[in-house]
């Protein structure tokens, strides 16, 4: 069985056995009657040895209360281990045993006080021997009780602490992701833009050295954005503010116009039609703004010929993003690395819904976005 921690109402009941044991002995040995002293013995070594071996120890010390009732007068000390014993017996066994021996005991001092004292059914002292039993279970089914009421305070504070971590650690997937999905958005679009630049650069260097000078110059301007960009982020990183606070340091709808217009500079045809509302959510505006973004980067990079772009307001105060081009023929829904996936995850996060189809050598992007809950204000 497993040993209990040694608690205060116990340590208490050690020091009050001592004392009794302390003070028997010193008065047998002053009137020389050591005939109570075997009794007293074993009651001490059964209050010794109630922790390890509980239900031994209380039946062994109800034994010395049966043995005392042949010297009545010395009784009382050898009936006070015996209660010890029995105190301990609720903390360390079944509560059956518990009651079981007690009942034992009580049976013992009850119906000794009437054969050894010659006490009446209802006398005062007949009847309190017995209850002194009980109130002594009761004590220590109280301090059981008592017990199991901390472990479970123990245990459900850490469970409480398990769950804190748990949220902890979901946090940290959470803002990992996002900021997986703006380093995408942010850092791997510009370089692509950049790469764009630097090729045509690179195709009209001999022929046309001023148009390789203007593709320089928007690789250049592209480099000093996304550095930006990259710095604010890494900002937020280092004061560990990370999460939805990165997307305030992000483009938003605002910046649609000079990402088709950078795009363009690159070759890239695209028919833009975008109408914004008066009020976005900030965060449905970056998601708007990194799905378009997204769309017209695959575009550039898998699809053939123009683009045709629509931003507009939806049917029901939400905003509607569409994108159709022209694909090859090994293009699909389920290319483009982890941009679809981005896109994706950052248009549900956002509230919303997204469609990507392949039908006919034309590939279609349809994300549907709530405005937010002030999209009806008048700003």
């Amino acid at each position: 069985m497993m040993t209990q921690p040694r608690w205060p109402w116990e340590m208490l009941l050690d020091a009050f056995a001592v004392a009794v044991v302390v003070s028997e002995v010193v008065r047998y040995v002053s009137s020389g009657d050591l005939s109570s002293l075997p009794a007293l013995a074993l009651g001490a070594a059964m209050v010794s040895l109630r922790r390890r071996i509980p239900i031994t120890a209380a039946s062994l010390s109800v034994l010395t209360s049966a043995i005392a009732l042949l010297t009545p007068a010395d009784a009382v000390p050898i009936w006070a281990l015996a209660e010890v014993c029995l105190f301990s017996l609720p903390l360390r066994s079944t509560p059956r045993a518990a009651i079981a021996v007690g009942a034992v005991h009580a049976g013992i001092l009850y119906l000794g006080a009437l054969a050894a004292l010659q006490l009446q059914p209802f006398d005062a002292i007949a009847l309190i021997l017995p209850l002194w039993t009980v109130a002594v279970l009761a004590l220590g089914f109280a301090v059981r009780r008592h017990r199991e009421y901390l472990a479970a305070l123990a245990q459900r504070a850490e469970e409480a602490a398990e769950a804190r971590s748990a949220r902890m650690l979901l946090r940290a997937d959470e803002e990992r992701l996002d900021i997986a999905r703006d380093l995408h958005d942010s850092v791997g679009n510009a370089l692509a833009v950049i790469k764009m630049h630097a090729d045509a650069a690179d195709r009209h260097l001999d022929a046309d050295p001023e148009r390789a000078r203007v593709e320089l110059k928007s690789v250049r301007s592209t480099s000093v954005r996304v550095l930006s960009e990259l710095g604010g982020i890494l900002t937020v990183l280092r004061r560990r503010e990370v999460g939805r606070e990165i997307d305030r340091l992000l483009p938003s709808v605002q910046s649609i116009e000079v990402l088709i217009l950078s795009l363009r500079e690159t070759g890239m045809k695209v028919s833009a039609e975008v109408e914004l509302p008066r009020y976005l959510d900030p965060a449905v505006d970056a998601a708007v703004f990194r799905t378009v973004q997204e769309g017209l980067t695959n575009a550039r990079k898998h699809g053939l010929g123009s683009v045709e772009l629509s931003v507009k307001p939806g049917s029901t105060h939400g905003i509607t993003v569409m994108m159709l081009n022209a694909t090859r023929s090994s293009m699909s829904a389920s290319s483009g690395g982890f941009g679809l996936v981005g896109m994706r995850e950052r248009v549900l996060n956002a509230g919303g819904t997204l469609d990507v189809s392949d039908s006919g050598g034309v590939f279609r992007v349809v994300a549907d976005f709530p405005t937010g809950t002030a999209g009806e204000q008048e700003l």
